[in-house]
């Protein structure tokens, strides 16, 4: 959300809510605007994912370097370029409406509403604002880009009709809806560091498949394409969306004294339901290996369970459920002296709510889901079946605290600093390289200036400092484990790794009366 009296404050702001904002903040803050009033915001914002690669397991190590696996393993098929390595985002990622996964040159974005009393004691607003939103974009030779070259999560409020009422002297109420647009765009290179694709690429070592000859006297060719635990197999893109998706929102606002109030709002949850396309390329290896073991002596039914390597590229319509979090928030504001004013809040998000992502694929020939299905019956996954996959990501429910200081330094200057303790929602076990959240300290300053007696203009500057957040190899089911069913989806299995999320942001609101 971008308004710059509330990140001034590390958004402190549930007892004390800014203006037009109300609608998000809390919809009874817009029962104390009287006049017709409009506002502008303006968000700059540079976030930096940053992922420590480590080292690998000493099981794994032990493997690789021939203590408790076949000695002399080839280079070619076993090197892990991600091993000690450092992963990093950048530039701005979006899914826009009608353009798709976009890059955006510059992380500024335009946002703004109005609020007109309608009579009263009750005052109508609306106002257009991002709430779950996160994109990057990383380089092609990056060694995080197996969870995600580019990745963006946009959701945006483009309508939020809301009413603030005015129940007496002391009290307030509101309530509103919001209409969102809601896309998720992703492209993604995916490897495949499993017990199923070691064991092959041990096979094609041993046999000799990269050898000057290449022959290894079989019935059947293994030999069409590297399948090691570190081939790049296939790329995925996706883009989906849904253009109405409806939440509502509610608060109450209690001026118990004139120097002190009480705040209270709530966001819905949703469970949303994205439509859309996606792409897979398949490498000259997955292609070169299966259309070899395909059209060389294989039985009818080796044929049927496995994909046949005869595509290039393949397209399937696809729909992705993806459960959003409720809001909850309280606090107080309290008017210490005529200068000075205090804000804390205590907020809670039912990430807890979002289990999996699920992504169903409504092409039933796809190569990669053929390959898929039979390792479901193989192996009875929890994640895949022949048409569909199920992201794991068991988020928690949490809980965090904030605190903003006001200073009134004249009639027309106000200063302001806050801190928020935001806890991540991503439990150690289940952290991930796609979205790499730890918990994070937030650092505000900002400051307004009274322009005349009908407009004003704020500014605020926040700094997300994270906290490294280390996940030993093989902890976490979505990014490194070596566990067998967890073959959804973990490309640096049985590999340590540490995420950084830190984020500069600024933010300038306009505001006046029309």
């Amino acid at each position: 959300m971008a308004n710059a009296k509330a990140a001034g404050m590390a958004y402190s702001v549930t007892a004390d809510p800014p203006g037009v904002d109300s609608v998000f903040y809390n919809p009874a803050g817009l029962a104390s605007i009287r006049r017709r009033e409009a506002q502008i915001n303006l968000l700059y914002i540079d976030p930096d994912y940053a992922v420590d690669i480590g080292s690998h397991s000493q099981a794994l190590d032990d493997c690789l370097n021939g203590v408790t696996c076949p000695g002399n393993l080839s280079d070619d098929i076993f090197y892990d370029e991600a091993e000690n390595s450092e992963s990093s985002t950048h530039a701005i990622v979006a899914v826009l409406p009608q353009g798709g996964l976009t890059d955006l040159p510059i992380g500024l974005l335009p946002f703004g509403g109005i609020a007109v009393p309608i009579s009263s004691n009750i005052t109508f607003g609306t106002s257009v604002f991002s709430t779950t939103t996160a994109g990057y974009q990383r380089d092609d030779d990056d060694p995080g880009r197996f969870f995600a070259k580019q990745l963006a999560l946009t959701r945006f409020v483009y309508f939020s009709p809301t009413v603030g009422v005015k129940l007496n002297d002391n009290l307030s109420v509101g309530f509103g809806i919001s209409l969102s647009y809601f896309g998720i765009g992703l492209d993604m290179p995916m490897r495949l560091p499993h017990a199923a694709t070691a064991i092959v690429g041990e096979f094609q070592d041993q046999l000799g498949c990269f050898d000057d000859s290449g022959e290894t006297g079989l019935p059947i060719s293994l030999c069409g394409g590297l399948l090691g635990p570190y081939s790049e197999l296939i790329n995925l893109s996706l883009e989906v969306d849904e253009t109405m998706s409806v939440t509502y929102q509610l608060g109450v606002l209690w001026d118990i004294t004139p120097w002190f109030s009480w705040g209270m709002s709530y966001q819905s949850g949703i469970t949303d339901h994205l439509r859309g396309e996606a792409q897979i390329e398949y490498s000259d290896n997955w292609q070169g290996f299966f259309s070899d073991l395909t059209s060389a002596g294989a039985s009818n039914l080796v044929t049927s369970l496995i994909p046949s390597g005869t595509h290039s590229r393949e397209t399937s319509d696809v729909i992705v459920d993806m459960t959003l979090p409720a809001y909850f928030s309280t606090g107080i504001s309290l008017q210490l002296t005529p200068s000075v004013k205090i804000n804390l809040d205590a907020k809670m998000s039912t990430w807890g709510d979002t289990e999996t992502l699920d992504v169903t694929f409504e092409n039933p020939d796809l190569e990669l889901m053929t390959l898929i299905g039979t390792l479901d019956q193989l192996l009875a996954l929890e994640t895949a079946t022949s048409d569909s996959i199920s992201v794991p990501l068991y988020f928690e429910d949490t809980w965090s605290w904030s605190m903003g200081i006001e200073y009134a330094y004249s009639d027309r200057l106000t200063l302001r600093t806050g801190y928020e303790d935001r806890r991540t929602s991503i439990p150690n076990d289940r952290q991930t390289v796609l979205v790499p959240l730890s918990d994070i300290d937030v650092y505000a300053v900002g400051f307004s200036y009274v322009i005349d007696g009908i407009s004003e203009v704020d500014v605020a500057f926040s700094y997300y400092v994270p906290k490294p957040e280390h996940v030993e190899a093989g902890a976490s089911a979505n990014s490194n484990s070596g566990e067998i069913k967890d073959i959804i989806y973990n490309p640096y299995a049985e590999t340590d790794f540490t995420t950084r999320t830190s984020v500069v942001k600024m933010v300038m609101s306009y505001s006046y009366v029309f």
